[in-house]
């Protein structure tokens, strides 16, 4: 929870959340959609965790609503089959495949926690419940993947640029 925090914070510091997060309060506090407080959590997800928009601009409210959607991503993750190994495809992640695909679900969604299979391209896995279909020119194979964490790009509205893999590795770094 802490890695999350300093790599969508800072830990609470810097220009970019000193300046931006007040606005963003603003905006969510008038119904808007945005993310807020150390975790960056919006506040329809915090809301699911008994967390409001003040919560999350404390340390504890947002230690607190961070750690329960991870735990609940790394539940989610066991279940589908990841392990507590290293991931097949992330090297500088945590070293569990399960944490790394939480972490990756905090920032993507928990949608993002399936099975991946292998597909006729063998750099591109799929989405397990695929199998036997083509998607996108690319047939889907019986055949999951292990511990493979998808690498997802994002492109958002303020520059801020990153991948799955990226996101997980900043975070284990701040870990």
């Amino acid at each position: 929870a802490l890695g999350v925090i300093g790599r969508e914070s800072s830990f609470g510091s810097g220009d970019r959340f000193d300046y931006l997060n007040p606005l963003k309060t603003l905006w969510a506090n008038l119904g808007g959609s945005t993310s807020v407080g150390y975790g960056q959590i919006k506040p329809e997800t915090a809301e699911k965790y008994g967390m409001d928009v003040d919560d999350l601009n404390t340390a504890l409210g947002s230690i607190t609503t961070v750690y329960n959607i991870l735990m609940d991503n790394f539940k989610k993750a066991r279940q589908v089959g990841f392990s507590g190994s290293q991931s097949v495809n992330v090297k500088n992640g945590t070293g569990n495949a399960a944490l790394d695909m939480a972490i990756v679900a905090y920032n993507a969604g928990a949608g993002k926690i399936v099975k991946y299979c292998e597909t006729s391209d063998p750099k591109i896995k799929k989405d397990c419940k695929n199998a036997g279909k083509v998607i996108n020119g690319l047939t889907v194979k019986n055949k999951p993947v292990a511990d493979y964490i998808p690498n997802f790009k994002t492109n958002r509205w303020d520059g801020v640029e990153i991948s799955s893999h990226g996101y997980v590795q900043e975070v284990a770094n701040k870990i």
